[in-house]
């Protein structure tokens, strides 16, 4: 899920700079790229949503984590992956 997360998390956001360049020096496929962002975005928030949701931590915190995720996507999507699943990751390699 993390591999997943990470690549859906910084494809949108490429995409997503992408598609304004395009729309801003009005070249054609801006509207598609991100069109594609959007549902980039909602992959990843839908995976992160599901892990807060799964995880042990107290409800307050899993509601202060759903509502930066819903209004604040990108940024709340890079502290979420820096800080939680690469220590996941770093836990799991650790136990093996």
């Amino acid at each position: 899920m993390g591999k997943i997360y990470r690549i859906s998390l910084f494809l949108s956001f490429a995409l997503l700079i992408l598609g304004v360049l395009c729309k801003i020096q009005h070249w054609p496929g801006g509207n598609s790229l991100m069109a594609i962002a959007l549902v980039l975005a909602l992959v990843y928030l839908l995976i992160a949503l599901i892990q807060i949701f799964n995880s042990e931590k107290s409800f307050l915190e899993k509601i202060v984590w759903m509502l930066c995720f819903v209004f604040f996507a990108w940024i709340t999507g890079f502290i979420y992956y820096f800080v939680v699943i690469k220590k996941q990751n770093e836990k799991i390699e650790s136990e093996n």
